[in-house]
């Protein structure tokens, strides 16, 4: 489901999102991870922004070029990574990654949110 170079995460959304132990695995990597590469800083901008457009055009102005939309799973490659998942023993495990094929599969950001805010009250 991770097909974009970055990852941008609003702290308090995460916090609210994670339980305390989770915030501290996650704070753990971050930080074990900081050590390989120098920090740098970026503007970000939400594209629900009134002028994220006009800041997308400025970019494609200087040359940015947007990524390649990532290629839908086919019905086929659904079916077989189905297949495959159901002979896991993790369960839990099978099933994350049956959901992340099928929101794949859907390719719909719109479903992917609502499902994601539904999903997130059964962890």
């Amino acid at each position: 489901m991770l097909n974009s170079k970055y990852l941008v995460i609003e702290w308090e959304w995460l916090e609210d999102a994670l339980q305390d132990n989770e915030l501290e695995i996650l704070y753990g990597f971050l930080e074990r991870a900081s050590f390989y590469k120098e920090e740098e800083k970026y503007y970000i901008v939400n594209t629900k922004e009134p002028f994220a457009n006009e800041v997308l055009e400025i970019l494609r102005r200087k040359g940015y070029k947007e990524p390649e939309p990532s290629v839908k799973i086919t019905k086929e490659n659904l079916l077989k990574t189905l297949e495959e998942l159901s002979h896991l023993e993790d369960r839990e495990c099978a099933y994350e990654e049956a959901v992340e094929a099928l929101l794949n599969y859907i390719d719909d950001n719109e479903i992917t949110e609502a499902f994601l805010k539904v999903s997130s009250w059964c962890n």
